[in-house]
């Protein structure tokens, strides 16, 4: 779950009738401004969300091993990722140029502005096979 920078809406990862969705809901009364499928089964249920710095985007993970920019205005995917790894937390940088992406062993940076197809950089570390990135942050 997470608000739009402006407080006006609320994006969360749902499942109707078996169909994995984000929905983007309006705050103030709770109207469904959007609902994005991302797939038929339980592997492409959401377990990370994010909104860009200025609102325009939302970034999702899901189980089924994608990172997806979803745009706000028209609920429309702009780019999907394929990871490899369970997509666990998404952060945005504060410009929004970067988007951080967590999965159960590595860490990516991607190029937010989409001007680059790859991910900029893999971030790898010792993690033990029971455990898994849960949580990223921006540094002032």
């Amino acid at each position: 779950v997470a608000f739009s920078p402006d407080g006006s809406l609320v994006a969360t990862g749902v499942t109707k009738s078996g169909v994995a969705k984000l929905c983007l809901v309006k705050v103030d009364s709770g109207a469904v401004v959007h609902e994005v499928e991302n797939g038929n089964d339980f592997d492409a249920l959401v377990t990370a969300i994010a909104f860009s710095p200025d609102g325009s985007l939302v970034a999702t993970g899901s189980w089924d091993k994608k990172f997806r920019l979803v745009e706000v205005s028209s609920g429309a995917v702009v780019r999907e990722v394929d990871h490899g790894d369970h997509v666990t937390t998404i952060a945005f940088n504060h410009d929004g140029s970067l988007v951080a992406t967590g999965t159960q062993f590595k860490s990516y940076l991607s190029d937010g502005k989409f001007r680059a197809r790859e991910s900029l950089a893999v971030l790898r570390g010792d993690v033990p096979p029971s455990s898994f990135l849960q949580s990223l942050r921006q540094c002032p």
